[in-house]
């Protein structure tokens, strides 16, 4: 029996608490944040937010590809202290306007942008030291667990976040997320194992141009890839729509937005902790299409019944499935590309993956002025139900199965 991933890799388990604990300040800060754009212009609340989300993402649109090249000549190491270093200054700039009084939409909105420009060099950093950190015939494990690490601390941030804010306030919230970001950036500097490029130092265009030419002939890459955008698409939109159900549509407190957006992690966090233990291996593709049928449903659910007990069941029903869907295609991609791609692959599927939510934020703004948030939520599901036929039709790739031990080879 093998040692549970954590204890066997004390720097992979280093790695993961970092982006643990920071994910944690991060979700109190993105609760806090979107609760203080609805308050301060109720009338026009609603647009800010959109408008807010559509800053967070354009940055990585515009950078993503870029950075992902830079990535694979820096040490990864580097970049990861570096955007939670940059990240943390930044929250604790807005923390101080807003206990002087000077927290105004202009300041959130230009604090937003700078802090998104850390996102896919953090994110892509990130994506390309875990096979590093472990090794090949745990990668699947690996990448199971790193997303464990994200739902984990959506679980704890939503129901902790909501705690937060009734104890000491937005700005309370705001502080912890600065610090722990002082507390991630330690731990990173503690990880020893070498997370150095690969490969010499050639052009930087030359290696633009190499990572743009590898995924233009793998017709499996693109493929997948082309239906991860096209689904977040339609996905996005519902961590849009959920502040806006409880604090305009069902008047609700805060808390009842932390419960649900809790139990959404909940549900993805129970699967990605079994996947990161007995990680999917065949008919991948078969398990990303019921995945995402299953999905689709639970939004039509979610968009028909308004009640709380049913809509939270319905979110634990998408963390399930959008975890499902997330581990299948995070293995692919991790057992697919060569090791010195990684930084410029991964930039680039963040990329495509942010650069449908701005179009999909101002879709959703104007629709918002003419039907209610569950009506949005109801295309967004129908639309997904009749994209997840195209998963059986696209060129396929594989997860290896994993090496037997020494002893088990002949038998």
């Amino acid at each position: 029996m093998r040692t549970h991933l954590l204890v066997s890799r004390p720097e992979f388990r280093r790695f993961f608490i970092a982006r643990l604990i920071s994910n944690i300040g991060a979700k109190f800060y993105t609760i806090a944040l979107a609760w203080h754009v609805l308050d301060l212009d109720p009338e026009r609340g609603k647009s800010a937010l959109a408008l807010l989300m559509a800053l967070n993402v354009l940055p990585i649109v515009l950078a993503g590809p870029f950075i992902g090249a830079l990535i694979d000549r820096w040490d990864k190491r580097h970049c990861m202290i570096v955007a939670d270093s940059v990240r943390g200054g930044l929250i604790a700039t807005l923390t101080i306007l807003l206990l002087s009084g000077h927290l105004t939409m202009p300041w959130i909105y230009s604090i937003s942008v700078l802090q998104a420009l850390c996102v896919p060099l953090f994110d892509a950093a990130a994506q390309s030291a875990i096979a590093p950190l472990t090794s090949k015939d745990d990668l699947s494990k690996a990448t199971s667990l790193n997303g464990a690490g994200s739902q984990i601390a959506a679980v704890l941030g939503a129901f902790l976040g909501s705690l937060m804010l009734h104890w000491v306030g937005i700005s309370g919230a705001f502080l912890f997320n600065a610090g722990s970001y002082v507390v991630a950036v330690y731990l990173l500097f503690r990880i020893k194992t070498p997370l150095g490029p690969e490969e010499g130092s050639t052009s930087f265009w030359l290696q633009f141009k190499e990572g743009v030419a590898y995924m233009r002939s793998n017709r499996q890459l693109y493929s997948l890839l082309f239906i991860f955008g096209l689904m977040n698409f339609f996905f996005a939109p519902l961590l849009l729509l959920l502040p806006i159900v409880i604090k305009e549509d069902l008047a609700l407190p805060a808390s009842a937005l932390a419960t649900l957006e809790g139990f959404l992690a909940l549900g993805a966090l129970v699967v990605t902790v079994y996947l990161s233990i007995k990680p999917i291996q065949r008919a991948p593709y078969g398990y990303l299409c019921v995945s995402c049928v299953v999905m689709a449903a639970a939004f039509l659910v979610l968009g028909k019944l308004h009640v709380m007990p049913a809509m939270s069941c319905s979110l634990l029903v998408v963390g399930v499935s959008v975890s499902i869907a997330n581990t299948i295609a995070m293995s692919l991609f991790q057992h697919t590309v060569p090791h010195k791609l990684k930084g410029r692959f991964f930039a680039v599927l963040y990329t495509l993956v942010y650069a449908t939510m701005p179009l999909s934020y101002s879709l959703v703004g104007v629709l918002l002025q003419h039907i209610n948030a569950f009506d949005v939520l109801l295309y967004c599901g129908t639309a997904m139900l009749s994209l997840s036929a195209l998963i059986l039709w696209i060129p396929r790739m594989s997860i290896p199965k994993p090496a037997l031990p020494t002893g088990f080879q002949n038998c």
